[in-house]
């Protein structure tokens, strides 16, 4: 399939300073960037401007008055980092980081998710001038992002943690913070994997501990469930060891062992959880062994083995399982060989084999498949060649090449494509 590439207008991004704390407002050093306004359709851009800020300092945006739109008819870019953590999607916003460690957000900011100083509404354009249909750097020396529903995490170079966004009483940030964040907040040291859920989070250290915090009335933070309503955790729990990749879904977690156990646990209402026996909440089961990596969706749920076989399982009514039978399994089941990286939406599935090559299938009712229909798939798709790394949004979703450019299709409603407008597209 082939696919156009359209360039428009270019903003100047003036972001600054290492936050202090959240919302802050006190204003450092500036640096410039620039970033492509693109087309309503899969979409790729330029190399940009390399910053001449030192890689090993990490800023965040601290105002909203450092950010001033300007026109411009050039036509360079972001050249996109090719790693698979380098591109995140949430619920309605998404995240990408640049080759030269620069992060940027564009979106949905009801809850200050975008982490650039403003929230409110699904609104895309900002009287103070921010257009977050657009991608906006918030943030250097970044080394990996990963968004919730309407919460932001990154981790720096120097394996700082830091999130933003929705506080929800302090279930999702994991900084004991009930308020909204609207700027990154360093909440934790020495982690080298996390994830954000819809309302729950997880990292681990250096030394193999998981640590989780977030709501817990479906078992998702894994700490024993004492009462009808839990309090949520709002700072982060241990509640693992040698633990080597973490994943939250919807309303149920994951955990991957240093000898490629794969366990899971939370809510195992359309059999998310894998083990046929309705195991659920606080319970942390073994599911699978050899497993190398595990995405999790809003209520099904997918693993990859060393040998590259992709097995999926839990809910099948819009065929997001890859399988032609309309119903769950309880159990995985295996999908596709020579796999090596999988991203779980709302109810869709893709992808990565060997070859490069993005597979996609499950609802398409927004044309997230990116296949020109708006016609569910249960059977994979292939999209595109030469890709690195994926991700899905609840409807929505974006790769980045092996060549760094970046691809958005699907839901475009809160400008969550970052095309500079707010219309969807199904190719």
């Amino acid at each position: 399939m082939e696919v156009k590439r359209i360039f428009k207008s270019v903003l100047l991004i003036l972001t600054a300073g290492i936050l202090v704390s959240c919302g802050s407002g006190n204003s450092r050093e500036i640096i410039e960037e620039e970033t492509t306004k693109r087309s309503a359709r899969p979409i790729t851009t330029a190399k940009n401007k390399t910053s001449e800020k030192n890689a090993e300092t990490t800023t965040v945006l601290e105002s909203e008055k450092e950010i001033e739109e300007i026109d411009s008819s050039t036509t360079n870019g972001i050249k996109w980092s090719v790693s698979q953590e380098s591109l995140s999607l949430g619920y309605n916003h998404s995240a990408a980081i640049s080759e030269n460690g620069d992060l940027y957000t564009w979106g949905e900011n009801h809850n200050g998710e975008l982490g650039n100083g403003i929230s409110g509404g699904t609104i895309y354009k900002y009287d103070e001038g921010i257009d977050s249909s657009l991608p906006l750097k918030i943030m250097d020396n970044a080394k990996s992002v990963n968004l919730g529903t309407s919460a932001s995490a990154a981790l720096t170079q120097d394996s700082e943690l830091y999130t933003w966004g929705a506080g929800l009483t302090g279930m999702l940030l994991g900084s004991g913070k009930s308020e909204d964040c609207l700027f990154p907040e360093k909440i934790m040291d020495n982690v080298i994997n996390f994830s954000l859920g819809s309302n729950a989070g997880g990292a681990i250290t250096q030394d193999g501990i998981l640590y989780t915090w977030g709501e817990n009335k479906n078992g998702e933070v894994g700490t024993k469930i004492v009462a009808l309503i839990p309090s949520p955790n709002v700072l982060p729990v241990e509640i693992m060891n040698n633990v080597s990749w973490v994943d939250i879904g919807g309303s149920h977690a994951s955990a991957i062992t240093y000898d490629g156990s794969l366990y899971l646990w939370g809510d195992d209402m359309y059999g998310q959880i894998g083990d046929s026996e309705g195991n659920a909440y606080d319970t942390r089961t073994k599911i699978m062994d050899n497993v190398v990596s595990v995405s999790l969706g809003t209520y099904h749920s997918a693993a990859i083995t060393d040998d590259g076989s992709l097995y999926m399982w839990g809910n099948n009514f819009n065929g997001q399982l890859g399988i032609e039978t309309p119903m769950m399994s309880l159990t995985p089941i295996k999908v596709l060989d020579d796999v090596i990286s999988i991203s779980l939406g709302g109810v869709h599935s893709g992808a990565i084999t060997e070859d490069g090559a993005l597979y996609m299938w499950g609802d398409n009712s927004h044309g997230q498949l990116g296949n020109g229909t708006n016609e569910n798939s249960p059977v994979p798709i292939k999209i595109l060649d030469n890709v690195a790394s994926v991700s899905l949004g609840k409807d929505f979703s974006a790769a980045i090449t092996k060549d760094g450019d970046l691809y958005t299709w699907g839901n475009n409603e809160s400008g969550q494509l970052g095309i500079g407008t707010t219309e969807s597209s199904n190719v």
